[in-house]
């Protein structure tokens, strides 16, 4: 959480100053599905790490729980009741070679 809060304070992101891009390789999903109005968005477990991907809701009909994959996300954190967690706001994902 230390790295998100630091994070922050490289903002505010935007057109001129895009927020950073991490990566990880290799992970294997847990609990896809669909959610929101109409399942447009996707969400998901990486381990113990929440992944959403806001309108990439048709990811969760598309991936497989046996594979890998790679992730490029944006590192946000999520409150919500009264919780903070880490959340990777995902960016892009492509099956693990």
């Amino acid at each position: 959480m230390s790295l998100v809060k630091e994070l922050h304070l490289l903002g505010p992101c935007g057109e001129g100053n895009p927020a950073p891009v991490f990566v990880l390789r290799k992970v294997k999903l847990q609990d896809v599905r669909k959610v929101g109005k109409e399942g447009r968005h996707f969400k998901a477990q990486a381990g113990d790490l929440e992944v959403i991907g806001f309108s990439l809701g048709d990811l969760a009909d598309k991936l497989d729980y046996n594979k890998g994959y790679d992730l490029a996300f944006r590192l946000e954190s999520n409150e919500w009741n009264g919780f903070d967690r880490i959340q990777l706001n995902l960016v892009d994902v492509k099956e693990a070679q």
